[in-house]
């Protein structure tokens, strides 16, 4: 939730208009939940893959 409330609040600075309309909003609200959860993904998804080739690895292990 930190990322879409950031995201948020510098798109409100950047474009003040965004709060006009229930329209504005909808479409605001859709471009920065977009641009979070890109954040998010870009984010885990790196560590997803080490923990998944890890536990796939079986024995012996190389990390030990």
């Amino acid at each position: 939730m930190y990322a879409f409330e950031r995201v948020t609040k510098e798109f409100a600075e950047v474009s003040p208009s965004t709060t006009s309309s229930p329209a504005a909003k909808t479409l605001t609200h859709f471009v920065t939940g977009s641009i979070a959860a890109s954040v998010g993904v870009l984010s885990c998804q790196p560590m997803d893959v080490l923990r998944t080739r890890f536990v796939g690895q079986g024995e012996p292990k190389v990390n030990e």
